[in-house]
């Protein structure tokens, strides 16, 4: 209860802020009570730090960053990191919301970094170390704190100086301290008078529980509770939920249609609810539509039909008149099934094509000229603060602030869009020039972590999340979705902190668990005297669910729970190393990937080779695609050695010559290849044709001017190949003769990745090569080689069984065995590779976890389940 005024009343969070407020303005008119400071403690210590620099001995500027700009600033360092290393594929936004986390983690439970890299068990918990020390480094360099970090320095601070002394202050929210909070409390103690907001007690509370077939009739249980509710003059209820991000959009629904449904009428109308889990600003539908805007002036992108609907076609904001006119373009569009187009392409159908000729589109062509002028001056960096002035003058020259008819809703939404975009452009993190592509990406960052706004005062229905802990008194509280499943859930572990250390600190671990159950048990006494409990029996497939623990009656026998089901309540440990064995006596036909996906991982093999798993996508490329160009390669060079046999001959044709006789094949491929590619346009056709010239030009000028004497003996060589019960049909790209008789097996490389010749020492790491040296049945065969074909760096590789005179490209002989042990060493190790894939091994292991870059079946290897599994089995 407050009954008196304090020098400061410190909150957790802004919604108790508010909350406390209103309460205030209670006291205020019941009896003359001074209304004190009253803000979220961080936000409070910022201003307080602030004032003591001014005046007191310690004369420092600093900055604390924002949420946004945190995040910023890892995303920064991680992605720098990660492009060193050549982890190019990987999505670094799940990566940095773990190492935001973990950072946070480490600093609210004050875990010792020494402890920290001492249990280390992984490369990401070596990654995270060396992250936080440039993080760190860089927040020292510029004068910066996190939040944490900046309570972290204020204790010291306060400590010695006694920053806060004298004040009376109240803390509302705080009975659930992590180890830095109880820190900072207990720096406070002494010097100032202390005290905790308690809530009153509602000691005769009157508990229901209930439990429903399916989750969409407990939804209906809560709506007909809300309306029970109301109908007796409840003017405030209260609604829980662990899964409110599941559920949150179904309730909100429902509660508009069957309580509130004058909203679909008037929609200027106030909901008559308002939630915790507030939407990003990119989710709002003006938002989003002048950020799609972004995407059509995107230099050397082609534009998704999709998104020319949305924001070019199907929307009246470039004028009202020509919306029809647009529509008719944007149904022919639709019609072609193109997978993406360019703003030239548009000019030409607009002006060209006689389906669309007629229609008036000259509002939509000025438009697609402005879109074009900024494609060409957005080619070059530009600092954070003037690719915003850029957005904006975009905006406004492509009248997006002039759309027709916006809803008082949507004015507010660009209102928190232009103060967003106000702070991003005073940002202290990223201060240097940014292309494009970096900007968008800091853009959506910024965007998707600021919320869209909400509306102020009091709401008769207020959604809330399981962790949060109103100060305000409630006719009734309802909370739903008690499943085991949604809490506690599944112990979740930082993937990037060392389970170890985690235990050691309690992070979110069973003792958590226990800890927030009797807070959150308290918690829910002070909300209101009434309270009901719910759970569904199954989930939306009809899977049984359980009720979760220690919050309902054990008496009652309709209410099972997991443990009395005899499950595991917390995890499940996997055991999926071994799969059925492949049956029978019969020849089984696999591509060579089966034995190579095994060699990198044999889980990878066993659910992409022989369960046929993939991942569902669309080839969205309008050109031609990277295996296409591939392709392309290997049937000209086949067409060029089929006339030019060998060495001698390619010698003897004049550098120029060899360029004609190209382009002349080149274009014949071309042609051909657009009858299957009809929307490649001859600017299109151009380009790739000058790419293959320069590609192959350079590359058959390697092989004349740094290869040997050679003749050409086959090309595209087909075998078989049985190992053991496996059958391969397999190709091999070309058979050069020497001069002594000898042969050596080519493959053309056109990758950025191609194998490296310690990949066939030892343990091979690479089997196509091995592979078709061990049982191709070539004969006098005396090496393997790799041809990288590439536009930069053109070279011939591999290893031989003898020098040859002259000098064959980079070619090696094998020094730590002979070529006929290292072909036999081959063969038994893909002999072996091919019975453990028959046998069923299916086991997670890989040597470099970039082996496993290009990995269709990746998520459903479950590598944190089992890094964490590892570590367990290592927890000493």
């Amino acid at each position: 209860m407050i009954n008196k005024s304090y020098s400061a009343i410190l909150c957790q969070t802004k919604n108790q802020v508010n909350h406390i407020r209103l309460l205030f303005e209670e006291k205020i008119q019941e009896r003359s009570i001074l209304l004190p400071p009253i803000m979220t403690l961080s936000e409070w210590l910022s201003e307080q730090y602030q004032e003591f620099c001014m005046t007191g001995p310690v004369n420092e500027l600093l900055i604390i960053l924002s949420g946004i700009e945190e995040a910023m600033l890892w995303k920064s360092i991680i992605d720098n990191d990660l492009r060193k290393r050549n982890y190019t594929l990987l999505d670094t936004d799940e990566i940095v919301k773990q190492a935001l986390s973990a950072d946070q983690i480490i600093r609210n439970y004050q875990i010792d970094t020494r402890g920290l890299k001492e249990s280390g068990l992984s490369k990401e918990s070596a990654f995270l170390c060396e992250w936080r020390n440039e993080f760190n480094a860089y927040c020292a360099e510029k004068k910066i704190f996190s939040r944490m970090a900046f309570i972290e320095h204020f204790i010291k601070q306060q400590i010695k100086y006694r920053i806060i002394s004298g004040n009376d202050l109240l803390f509302v929210g705080f009975d659930n301290n992590t180890p830095l909070y109880d820190k900072l409390l207990k720096a406070f103690e002494g010097s100032n008078k202390i005290s905790h907001y308690i809530n009153k007690k509602n000691n005769q509370q009157t508990v229901e529980e209930v439990s429903f077939a399916k989750p969409d009739l407990e939804i209906m249980g809560v709506i007909n509770w809300i309306k029970q509710k109301i109908d007796g003059g409840a003017k405030k209820l209260l609604i829980i939920s662990p899964a409110l991000s599941n559920i949150q959009i179904n309730l909100q629904n429902k509660i508009n249609r069957e309580i509130d449904p004058d909203i679909f009428k008037n929609v200027g109308k106030e909901s008559i609810y308002d939630s915790d889990l507030q939407r990003p600003l990119t989710n709002e539908p003006i938002v989003s539509a002048g950020l799609g805007l972004l995407d059509l002036a995107h230099p050397n992108q082609k534009i998704k039909p999709k998104r020319i609907y949305e924001s070019l076609l199907f929307n009246n904001w470039i004028d009202v008149e020509g919306y029809r006119e647009r529509e008719k373009l944007g149904n022919y569009l639709k019609g072609s099934r193109k997978p993406s187009y360019s703003i030239n392409l548009l000019h030409q159908i607009i002006n060209n094509n006689p389906r669309v000729m007629s229609l008036e589109l000259d509002s939509l062509t000025n438009t697609l000229k402005i879109l074009d002028k900024y494609r060409a001056s957005w080619s070059k960096p530009l600092k954070i603060s003037s690719w915003i002035d850029q957005l904006e003058r975009f905006w406004v020259e492509v009248k997006f602030s002039e759309i027709n008819k916006l809803l008082p809703f949507e004015i507010n939404n660009l209102n928190t869009l232009y103060a967003s975009l106000h702070e991003l452009k005073n940002n202290h993190v990223i201060d240097g020039f940014v292309k494009f592509d970096t900007f968008i990406e800091v853009l959506y960052l910024h965007l998707e972590s600021w919320p869209a706004p909400t509306k102020e005062g009091q709401s008769l229905i207020d959604i809330q999340g399981f962790y949060e802990n109103p100060v305000k008194e409630y006719d009734a509280v309802w909370l739903m979705n008690m499943n085991e499943n949604f809490w506690p859930g599944q112990v979740t572990y930082n993937s990037l902190l060392p389970i170890k250390i985690q235990k050691q600190y309690h992070v979110f671990d069973e003792e958590y668990t226990k800890k927030i159950d009797m807070i959150h048990k308290d918690r829910l006494k002070k909300f209101s005297a009434c309270l009901t409990i719910s759970y569904s029996k199954t989930d939306v497939d009809g899977s049984p669910q359980f009720k979760s623990l220690n919050y309902f009656s054990n008496e009652k026998e309709d209410h099972p729970s997991k443990a009395a089901a005899g499950a595991e309540v917390f995890s499940e440990y996997l055991v999926d190393s071994d799969a059925p064995k492949i049956p029978g006596n019969k020849f089984i036909s696999r591509g060579r990937s089966c034995l190579e996906n095994f060699q990198r991982c044999p889980a990878w093999a066993f659910y992409e080779n022989r369960l046929g798993a993939f991942i569902a996508q669309e080839d969205e490329e309008e050109g031609l695609s990277k295996m296409s160009r591939g392709t392309i390669v290997h049937e000209l060079l086949e067409d060029f050695w089929g006339q030019c046999r060998d060495s001698k001959t390619l010698k003897s044709i004049p550098d120029v010559k060899i360029k004609i006789n190209l382009e002349q094949m080149i274009q014949k491929k071309l042609k051909f290849y657009q009858t299957s590619h009809p929307f490649l346009t001859s600017l299109q056709i151009d380009l790739e044709a000058k790419y293959f010239s320069d590609l192959l030009c350079r590359w058959l000028l390697y092989e004349k001017h740094h290869r040997g004497t050679f003749i050409v003996s086959e090309t595209e060589k087909e075998f078989t190949a049985r190992i053991g019960r496996l059958s391969f049909n397999l190709k091999i790209d070309r058979i050069d003769e020497y001069i002594d008789g000898s042969k050596i097996l080519i493959d053309y490389k056109t990758g950025a990745n191609p194998p490296k010749i310690s990949d066939y020492h030892g343990d091979m790491k690479s089997v196509q090569m091995p592979l078709y040296a061990a049982f191709s049945g070539v004969e006098n065969l005396g090496g393997i080689a790799i041809s990288k074909v590439d536009i930069v760096d053109q070279r011939i590789y591999g290893l031989a069984s003898h020098p040859q005179l002259p000098k064959d490209g980079e070619l090696e002989i094998g020094k730590k065995m002979s070529w006929e042990s290292l072909v036999s060493s081959w063969h038994e190790q893909i002999f072996t590779i091919a019975s453990k894939y028959l046998d069923g091994e299916s086991k997670v292991t890989f040597t470099n976890e970039k082996d496993l870059e290009y990995c269709n079946v990746k998520p459903i290897l479950r590598l944190g389940d089992k890094k964490r599994q590892f570590e367990e089995e290592n927890d000493v």
